[in-house]
């Protein structure tokens, strides 16, 4: 084997710090890959792996330009933080199966050399490709899973590029079957997410120290909680059909030994003013310093002109001018005495409510913001809300539990909140987890979090990091490729599920659990395009044809956004390829009018042109993704911005050609401008698109 490898290693060096080194034979586009792509993309220093943590990964850049090596996660002895430690290859030579054979090999084997990370060496010399595994690693490899190197091969005769990563965590090992050829891995790049893909600025920071400032609160004093639900109410309130299920499934969890593990859990549903305050205050006023206190509010809050605000009750209800009636209603500012003259210093507020206005929506100052955190905050105080004035909130829970709830409940029954796996659940990670669950699946809702900052830190739960189910959750959620499991990173979960002892129903739970908020999105981007559909297209004289042109629609996209959990982010792309591909319709009728005959080959191919548009157009919405980190699919929309499956050179012409003409139309005034002609080769006739005052025709 004559092919050479050119070294690449990011670590800490004594001398230097944090340094990335490379071969001089490497070109700078590809150490840019290695440190962007790779050790940016797999390493958080805000929340890195364990120690003893190592991964493999194979990214090709080209056919002939591969990068291939290891991560670790090492251990600082002065400040015990954890560090990272890359070490790659570069190979320049186009990846046969036979040297993808020997790479895999020398993932499992290890690095061939690594420099003494207490000198900071000039250079790095390049290597030979070994010719056989015998050699000794300067560090241990990462066990591949059987199946990845068959995958990998088949994707390579298809000329695909292959990224493939895989971790592996030894320490967290669950022996549950003997076979040791079944190796624990789990594989594929992550998706681009804002919440997985750190900051380079991140990788350059100082070591992170782990655990430093979580305290855990188990043992320090009481867990009490008050969970306060209410779905019924008086005169001019909707009532809210899932917040006894929120209360119910809140409890629990909170209460469950093994999960909360809260000493104290009381609800209420439904209770008229006195007995609610009677709750709230008996709740914060029995505590000690050192208890955690926990409410929860599930139901209206009430917003006034001023944007303060006020908990409905049991018997809340509007007057004759759809004002609410005060004395029905308990003021924050009530709420907040409570809170304040209470010992505990560690309360946590959950208001997961939807506004409603105390007077008329007609009145101008109704949209005045709600003041949650002056109203209710403090310096002991912290607040989890998703109180927000859309619409989509309010709707949502008048048929069924709420999003925010129902990831908390998740986040703690599962432990897939304890984002770093430390074994425990901070504050801020509960919250974070339902955040980002939620919002995936209804965007217009963005829950918050407000008040003391250190306790977001505080422990409020302890999770075994090592159950196999928690550690097949994690792997499943970081190989997600737009919300779907690739058919490279199933072959790494079939592997973990049978390693671990998971039966295909746990393992099928699991899987459907992650993807939930991913397959909510795309109901409501699917309902939302249909629904346009139904707004645009409208039948006349026996045709659908498209109507509504020239019509200010904003309003009712808008509402129709909302209704669905929406933003117009999310709705822009499905609203332009509809518009374009009406458009295209649109130029098709002239042009098979024209015709005299239906047995003509011009008028066959157009018939099944519009017929292969038709069906495009009953699909839209069906092929659009949320992925996390919004924003990606609007590049993508705008670097492919028809998504048609029409088939054909001449198809592929013919939109060009419309594009261009539509480009043009709204440049130029139509009225003053001479028509402009552009020639299409069909299958036997050249057709001519024309660019009239009123629309486009298509002749011969």
């Amino acid at each position: 084997m004559s092919e050479t490898l050119d070294p690449l290693i990011y670590a800490y060096f004594s001398e230097g710090g944090l340094t990335a080194l490379a071969s001089s034979s490497i070109p700078f586009d590809i150490q840019q890959v290695f440190i962007e792509d790779i050790v940016t993309e797999y390493w958080d220093a805000t929340d890195p792996p364990p120690q003893g943590f190592r991964a493999a990964f194979l990214r090709q850049m080209a056919p002939d330009q591969s990068l291939f090596g290891w991560l670790y996660s090492d251990i600082d002895e002065q400040t015990q933080g954890l560090l990272p430690c890359a070490l790659g290859y570069y190979l320049n030579a186009p990846l046969t199966g036979d040297l993808l054979q020997l790479i895999f090999g020398c993932l499992e084997r290890g690095p061939l050399s690594c420099p003494n990370l207490s000198h900071l060496p000039e250079f790095l010399e390049e290597v030979a490709f070994p010719s056989s595994l015998s050699y000794e690693p300067a560090r241990p490899g990462v066990p591949l899973p059987s199946g990845i190197y068959a995958r990998s091969r088949l994707l390579l005769v298809k000329q695909r590029m292959l990224d493939i990563y895989i971790p592996y965590e030894p320490e967290l090992e669950v022996e549950v079957l003997p076979s040791p050829g079944t190796l624990t891995a789990s594989s594929v790049t992550p998706p681009p997410s804002e919440t997985w893909l750190p900051a380079w600025d991140a990788v350059n920071s100082e070591p992170m120290v782990l655990n430093q400032s979580v305290s855990e609160f188990e043992g320090s004093g009481q867990k009490m909680a008050l969970l306060i639900g209410v779905n019924g109410y008086g005169e001019g309130f909707r009532p809210l059909m899932g917040v006894e299920q929120d209360v119910q499934a809140m409890a629990q969890v909170l209460a469950s030994p093994g999960l909360g593990g809260f000493t104290q859990v009381k609800t209420l549903l439904n209770p008229d003013c006195q007995v609610m305050s009677e709750a709230i205050e008996s709740l914060f006023l029995d505590s000690q310093p050192e208890d955690l206190i926990l409410l929860y509010l599930s139901g209206y809050c009430i917003r006034d002109r001023q944007g303060n605000i006020s908990l409905a009750t049991g018997i809340s209800r509007r007057g004759r001018q759809q004002k609410v009636i005060r004395s029905t209603v308990i003021p924050a500012n009530f709420m907040r005495t409570i809170m304040d003259e209470s010992s505990s210093q560690q309360q946590v507020l959950v208001l997961d409510c939807c506004f409603a206005d105390a007077f008329p929506r007609e009145t101008p100052t109704a949209q005045r913001p709600p003041k949650v955190e002056s109203e209710l905050g403090g310096s002991q105080r912290l607040i989890l809300s998703t109180c927000t004035t859309s619409g989509y909130t309010t709707a949502q829970k008048e048929q069924e539990p709420s999003l925010y709830t129902r990831y908390l409940v998740e986040g703690l029954a599962t432990g897939a909140a304890d984002v770093n796996h430390d074994g425990i659940v901070t504050l801020y990670e509960w919250h974070d987890y339902a955040r980002q669950r939620t919002t995936q699946a209804a965007p217009v809702m963005m829950p918050q979090c407000y008040g003391a900052t250190e306790l977001q830190n505080l422990g409020l739960i302890a999770v075994p990091s090592t159950d196999p189910r928690l550690k097949y959750r994690k792997h499943v959620e970081r190989g997600l490729q737009d919300g779907d499991i690739s058919a490279l990173h199933r072959t790494v979960l079939d592997s973990l599920q049978v390693r671990w002892g998971i039966t295909s129903s746990e393992a099928s739970t699991i899987e459907a659990e992650v993807l939930q908020p991913y397959s909510d999105y795309r109901r409501k981007i699917q309902a939302y395009a249909q629904q346009l559909l139904q707004i645009r297209w409208q039948p006349v004289n026996g045709q659908q044809v498209f109507e509504n042109q020239g019509v200010d629609l904003s309003e009712t996209l808008l509402g129709l956004q909302e209704s669905l959990g929406l933003t117009s982010t999310d709705t822009q792309a499905i609203e332009a390829e509809i518009e374009f591909q009406f458009k295209f319709l649109q130029a098709l009728e002239p042009a098979m009018a024209s015709q005299s005959t239906s047995g003509r080959a011009e008028w066959r191919w157009l018939q099944n042109l519009k017929a292969q548009m038709l069906h495009s157009l009953s699909q839209v919405g069906q092929n659009f993704r949320k992925l996390p980190g919004w924003g990606a699919l609007q590049a993508q929309w705008q670097q492919h911005p028809r998504r048609l499956w029409l088939g054909g050179g001449s198809v592929v012409l013919l939109l060009v050609a419309v594009v261009v003409i539509t480009v043009q139309g709204r440049q130029r005034a139509r009225s003053q401008q001479p028509a402009t002609l552009i020639t299409i080769h069909t299958p036997s006739t050249p057709w001519v698109a024309k660019q009239t005052h009123n629309d486009y025709d298509l002749t011969m």
